[in-house]
């Protein structure tokens, strides 16, 4: 993989580096929001890993790479052990989030799990009511309008129309989605889920992810598509 490490700490970049190159990846560095700017205007990065930087901070660059065409394949935030902040990360379009002190076991998993979203079919494009995705060239259109999804966004869409007329488990999802190796717990799921269902409804389709707790979660047609400001799953209603 082409993986941008942001993070201006000299030795903890030294270490991240290390980790990732011993895995087979390329790797660039920069420490600045402006570097990292320039660089993902420059070439396309299958990976970002975002960290501290001296103009700015790691959620700041997450925030600026979502709003930019195209954006990284996988966002990786390094951040603290506050909860908060785990959930600030992943609601701002982060994958997923390693946290300090850095585990370089943890990261190097976290890349391969991101590396190895594929989607689950054989590559057809899968439709639903207003919904087009093809997972395996990373395409997910509603209502006709292109979504730009992360990489578990795109997992979890993916997964979600394999049984659209089912809810789905949580345990099943994060089976599905996550391989098991990122840590990812039923709250993690629920952001992804929210920030998905939040991108439907700014492209104005009229299907929109339902979940309840203790079922799971499902897609669900609409009458009519929902304001962009609803942000909280509807029930399911089997």
């Amino acid at each position: 993989m082409l993986i941008l490490l942001a993070e201006s700490d000299g030795s903890l970049r030294a270490e991240i580096f290390g980790a990732l190159r011993r895995s087979c990846n390329a790797v660039a560095i920069v420490g600045t929001l402006a570097e990292a700017g320039r660089s993902l205007a420059e070439a396309g990065y299958d990976l970002l890993v975002a960290g501290r930087l001296t103009d700015g901070s790691g959620l700041e660059l997450v925030r600026r790479c979502r709003q930019r065409q195209p954006s990284p394949g996988g966002i990786i935030v390094l951040g603290g052990p506050e909860k908060a902040g785990h959930v600030a990360a992943l609601d701002a379009g982060a994958d997923a989030v390693v946290g300090l002190p850095l585990d370089c076991p943890e990261l190097v998993a976290t890349v391969r799990a991101l590396a190895r979203r594929q989607p689950s079919r054989d590559g057809r494009p899968s439709r639903f009511a207003d919904l087009l995705l093809q997972a395996g060239g990373g395409v997910a259109r509603a209502h006709g309008v292109d979504l730009d999804l992360t990489l578990i966004e795109l997992a979890l869409l993916d997964a979600l129309m394999a049984e659209p007329d089912r809810p789905t488990p949580s345990s099943e999802l994060i089976a599905r989605v996550w391989s098991g190796e990122s840590g990812a717990r039923n709250g993690t799921l629920r952001i992804h889920a929210l920030n998905l269902r939040r991108k439907l409804a700014r492209a104005g389709s009229r299907v929109t992810v339902a979940g309840r707790r203790g079922v799971g979660y499902r897609l669900l047609v609409l009458d009519q598509p929902p304001r962009p400001s609803e942000s909280r799953p509807r029930a399911i209603h089997a």
